[in-house]
């Protein structure tokens, strides 16, 4: 009778911690009394990073959580932030953070009961997805944050280092923000950057119905190597709309009905019209196989 009483104790306290995860989760909101661009904190430096508004993207939104691994996280993302490193036009890390309504506790229940999943514990609390190589870190209520390697603790840890570079009124405004430095370079080598010394890439995409539309901004040193990129610029549209290039990438497809024009030490590209799925492809290569984005 006693070894029963126990029984139907131990049974009803276990009821009650996940009634209690469960109740908190209802009213978890995110981080109070922080900057809106706190989650840039989580990212680490990278010549490509940005945001992405899903919540003014829902069709984006939709075709995204057909991937089974981010299915979950995007379901219940307002935005996401992401930081990817290239070679070429190759992704080779990335680190995505996705802000919206994840109650930390709630979060790490339902990846403890998922298939394919193992939970880390030797340096930083994490999980591993075995299928297909993504780490996953809770850094508080409200985030979750996914990449390609594991977090270390210095990885795992706020750093305002990007969290200041963020221009926050032009990230709020846009439903795709991109920066990207020393874009030739990256893309490149050494010739690109001699051939087109951009030092900074900027989009600023509206949502629209199927895709984003807005301007590009190309930022370089001075006026002068902004219009002596100019010519090339257009040079290279126009092999685009020809279709003499060689290879033709479907990532800068989107750029061939563009028309350039120089303002002070920048060259403008208007109109930019980037079709969601370049983004969903994009998304597909990052989670194509395992270990590797």
């Amino acid at each position: 009778m006693v070894r029963t009483q126990k029984g139907i104790s131990r049974f009803f306290s276990r009821t009650l911690v996940f009634l209690m995860v469960l109740f908190a989760s209802c009213a978890t909101v995110p981080p109070a009394g922080q900057n809106p661009a706190y989650p840039a904190g989580y990212l680490r430096a990278s010549p490509l990073w940005g945001r992405l508004q899903l919540a003014a993207s829902p069709r984006l939104k939709e075709a995204l959580a057909q991937n089974e691994s981010l299915k979950d996280v995007v379901n219940r993302a307002h935005s996401l932030w992401f930081s990817v490193h290239l070679a070429g036009f190759h992704p080779q890390s990335w680190v995505l953070i996705a802000q919206g309504d994840y109650p930390k506790g709630l979060v790490g229940l339902v990846l403890d009961t998922k298939p394919h999943w193992v939970q880390e514990k030797k340096t930083v609390p994490q999980w591993f997805d075995q299928k297909v190589g993504l780490w996953v870190f809770l850094p508080e209520d409200g985030l979750v944050a996914a990449s390609s390697e594991s977090f270390t603790p210095e990885r795992a840890t706020w750093s305002p280092e990007v969290f200041r570079q963020v221009p926050w009124p032009q990230v709020h405004g846009s439903g795709l923000y991109l920066e990207v430095q020393e874009p030739a370079k990256l893309l490149f080598g050494e010739k690109g950057a001699r051939l087109f010394p951009i030092e900074k890439l900027i989009l600023r995409l509206k949502a629209e119905e199927n895709d984003w539309s807005g301007p590009l901004e190309l930022q370089f040193k001075d006026k002068q190597a902004a219009e002596g990129s100019l010519f090339l610029l257009k040079l290279w549209t126009a092999s685009q709309r020809l279709g003499v290039s060689e290879a033709p990438n479907p990532l800068l497809s989107f750029l061939n009905k563009v028309t350039w024009s120089v303002q002070d030490h920048s060259v403008w590209g208007t109109p930019v019209t980037v079709p969601y799925t370049v983004v969903e492809q994009f998304v597909n290569k990052l989670t194509a196989k395992k270990g590797t984005p």
